[in-house]
């Protein structure tokens, strides 16, 4: 949504404004897509630098751990199975058309 509102509620009608209204011509084009792209940048390193990575990274890991303990028990026969496999589960789509 950033990135749309960057060009669609900024750059675009900023674009608009400078060409049509102020008469500013191709450099009034460029300003709109200039701005848009400054609005993002701005936005992005900013939610960047709210991440907690670290924390971020831990719950990652915690994630990776459980999905390889799933794995080892679905290949052990321990855990329950998916009703279908991908191929046969695509098959009776294809069968319903």
């Amino acid at each position: 949504m950033i990135t749309v509102s960057a060009y669609w509620v900024f750059g675009i009608p900023l674009s608009a404004l400078l060409v049509f209204y102020f008469d500013y011509g191709i450099k009034g084009l460029w300003v709109g897509p200039t701005f848009a792209v400054a609005y993002n940048t701005v936005l992005y390193v900013y939610i960047s630098n709210k991440i907690d990575w670290q924390k971020l990274i831990e719950n990652r890991h915690s994630q990776m751990k459980q999905d390889k303990e799933l794995a080892q028990k679905l290949s052990n026969g321990q855990g329950s199975k998916p009703a279908q496999s991908a191929s046969e589960a695509q098959a009776a789509a294809m069968k319903k058309i």
